[in-house]
């Protein structure tokens, strides 16, 4: 028997190779444990003015799914993640069905927002941060990694040359990352190609009904612009990245591939280096970027040593089974409803 569940937050949406990656590997999971996706709301469009035609539009659904990527912060300032966290209570209260929260990450959050996440059926985290965040609070949480990194592959073994720069989701630490790659002749890789579309993607959206039919044909016309697949094996040719992004940090795990990054805007990087690793040692900042060369930065985080591969193989195995155990148990929460 298949479980109809509604998906909120869909990144797919985003002409971004992580968020790609996220809600491809979802859509296997689901798929693999009978549960099927009938209904999408897309990010960054404020589902709360829309209450109506959701209701019209999704039937029969057994349970909401919200994906929570890294919005779920700073909620006393970011409408977006107290919407998130809302949803909570119009699925009980309007659906009649449970509400699960999965790939989040939770950074300074206020009393209300909180007691909306309390009402979520289970949810699932990307690093023992917001897991020890929310108990805080008394509210549990599963720890899993990164829906990126369920994206099956194998060892790379060609030749890796060449170093690449990657953008940061703060505008600032973007030009600060730009400015590094031309002073070093280094080229510059977008992970989000909503730069390189001026953003058109959000205008767009802002312009939808919000009808599941018609977010889902400008989905598929997104998805044909990003191929993530290829961004990955392009990836692994690399020797090494310096980059200001969550996804990819979580990419150049997956594949093996060194890296130092400087902090997004809130503290998941550190979060999941500590998860990997137990330390933060390829966290910097851009004083130390600046006063060293490009050579004397790849002298030191140019290699894993083998103490870094014994941590990435071990995270990476134990991360495939709390994914497939998450997955699992929203399973059973269905068939025991």
């Amino acid at each position: 028997m298949k479980h109809n569940v509604a998906i909120f937050n869909d990144t797919s949406v985003l002409p971004h190779h992580g968020c790609n990656l996220v809600m491809a590997n979802r859509s296997l999971k689901l798929a693999s444990n009978n549960i099927n996706p009938c209904f999408f709301w897309p990010v960054g469009v404020d589902w709360r003015p829309h209450v109506n035609d959701i209701l019209n539009e999704i039937s029969d659904v057994r349970a909401v799914i919200v994906n929570g990527e890294g919005t779920v912060h700073d909620s006393n300032r970011r409408q977006r993640a107290r919407t998130l966290a809302q949803i909570s209570e119009f699925s009980i209260d309007r659906l009649g069905v449970p509400a699960y929260l999965i790939n989040a990450t939770f950074y300074n959050l206020e009393a209300n927002t909180l007691e909306h996440l309390s009402k979520f059926r289970r949810i699932f985290v990307r690093e023992t941060m917001s897991q020890k965040y929310l108990a805080q609070f008394g509210i549990d949480a599963w720890v899993m990694p990164d829906l990126s990194m369920a994206f099956p592959i194998g060892p790379y073994e060609g030749l890796r040359r060449g170093s690449i720069v990657n953008d940061s989701v703060e505008s600032f630490k973007n030009e600060a990352l730009f400015r590094y790659s031309k002073k070093n002749r280094l080229p510059f890789i977008l992970l989000d190609k909503r730069r390189s579309l001026s953003f058109r993607m959000s205008s767009k959206l802002r312009d939808l009904s919000g009808f599941s039919r018609k977010t889902t044909q400008f989905q598929k016309s997104l998805r044909a612009s990003v191929d993530y697949g290829s961004f990955v094996e392009k990836l692994q040719q690399y020797s090494f990245v310096i980059t200001g992004r969550f996804h990819m940090v979580t990419l150049c795990i997956l594949t093996k591939t060194p890296f130092v990054s400087v902090e997004s805007n809130t503290p998941k990087i550190a979060a999941l280096l500590e998860d990997v690793f137990g330390s933060t040692s390829r966290l910097t900042d851009f004083d130390f970027l600046d006063r060293q060369g490009q050579s004397r930065v790849f002298e030191q985080f140019g290699a894993f040593d083998d103490k870094e591969l014994i941590s990435i193989e071990k995270y990476l195995s134990v991360g495939r089974e709390q994914i497939d155990n998450a997955f699992d148990m929203i399973q059973s929460d269905l068939q025991g409803a």
